[in-house]
């Protein structure tokens, strides 16, 4: 079975919609804290005594170090003049805007998207993105949606770029995707690499989502569809 080209690209972005997940202290964390630590008759922790720490294994002498490389010099090798830290928060920020949809500024003239299978070899350039993007309402099929992006890093090779992963989840439980009725179904993308690259200004000039890294993170439960290099789990 063959999608058309905005199915295709509607079930690659989907996952990058909502906004990134906020992180709250436990409760009773402190309350558990102060709790003292139960002894025994001769004052001895019984849970701590009977635990034996695993000696440290020198490893060292088994690791080639010359297969690895060095990243904080290659880092610095680079020169380039915005530090990992500065592009990170200006990738999340370009997230947070709706994938920049709704700060266009935040776009280089010469922007391109690039998907497994949107945009052909050049990518959708700035205006074709904003407009392909913009359109899409996939928050009223999947209300709960949330592309949960996570581990950024800058490109220790590649001046500029910073990399995350995302495993987008959601709830089929809105208006219906793609013209279907909802089914109540919830699904899970596999883990998937994606990119933002920026020039010295600090505009974004590349960005790359949808690359799957393992098709075999499946849950327990859920159907799957497939094209390509890209797998929705649901």
């Amino acid at each position: 079975m063959r999608f058309s080209t905005k199915v295709i690209l509607i079930a690659v972005v989907a996952r990058n919609i909502a906004p990134s997940l906020g992180f709250s202290s436990p409760v009773g964390e402190s309350a558990a804290a102060a709790a003292p630590t139960p002894k025994n008759s001769v004052g001895v922790d019984p849970v701590a005594d009977s635990v034996e720490l695993a000696a440290p294994v020198a490893s060292s002498a088994l690791i080639d170090d010359s297969i690895f490389l060095n990243e904080a010099e290659a880092l610095a090798n680079l020169n380039f003049p915005t530090s990992e830290d500065e592009l990170i928060i200006k990738a999340k920020e370009f997230l947070s805007a709706n994938q920049g949809v709704e700060r266009p500024e935040l776009l280089d003239a010469t922007f391109s998207f690039m998907g497994p299978v949107v945009g052909g070899s050049d990518g959708l350039g700035r205006d074709a993105y904003l407009e392909a993007v913009g359109s899409f309402q996939i928050k009223d099929a999947f209300p709960d949606l949330n592309p949960r992006f996570h581990d950024f890093r800058a490109d220790k090779l590649d001046g500029g770029r910073i990399w995350f992963t995302s495993v987008a989840s959601g709830t089929d439980n809105g208006l219906g995707f793609l013209g279907n009725k909802p089914t109540g179904k919830t699904f899970r993308t596999p883990p998937q690499a994606c990119s933002l690259k920026f020039n010295e200004e600090g505009k974004a000039i590349k960005y790359t989502i949808g690359h799957v890294v393992s098709k075999l993170i499946v849950l327990e439960g859920t159907s799957c569809l497939c094209y390509d290099n890209y797998c929705l789990h649901y």
